[in-house]
C-alpha cells in the first residue's frame, strides 16, 4: 500500500550491473507522482523503509526522486531494473 505516490520504483547498483557481492547494498530508486500529498506519502514511506533497513543492519541506499531527471546522474553503465512503473496522467 502506498504507491500510489510513486511514477515508478527502480534498482540501480551492483544489482543492476550484475556485479553483486557479499559487501553490496541495494540501492533502490523512487519517483515520486507531483502533488504535496503524493511527496508527504512518499517521504513518510521512504524514511520508514530506511529506519527499518538500519535497525535490521540491511544495506540500503534509498532516495527518493520528484522527477525521472534525477535519474540522470546515475552511471551509464547502469540499466535499472524496474520492479514498479506506471504512466502520470496527462502523458
Amino acid at each position: 500500500k502506498g504507491k500510489e505516490c510513486f511514477l515508478a520504483i527502480l534498482v540501480f547498483g551492483s544489482i543492476s550491473r550484475n556485479e553483486v557481492h557479499d559487501s553490496s547494498d541495494l540501492d533502490i530508486r523512487l519517483v515520486c507522482a507531483q502533488g504535496l500529498a503524493n511527496r508527504i506519502t512518499g517521504c513518510s514511506i521512504s524514511t520508514s523503509e530506511r529506519i527499518r533497513a538500519f535497525f535490521l543492519h540491511f544495506p540500503l541506499d534509498l532516495r527518493m526522486l520528484d522527477s525521472y531527471e534525477g535519474l540522470m546522474k546515475m552511471r551509464s553503465d547502469e540499466e535499472p531494473l524496474i520492479l514498479f512503473q506506471r504512466i502520470p496522467p496527462g502523458s
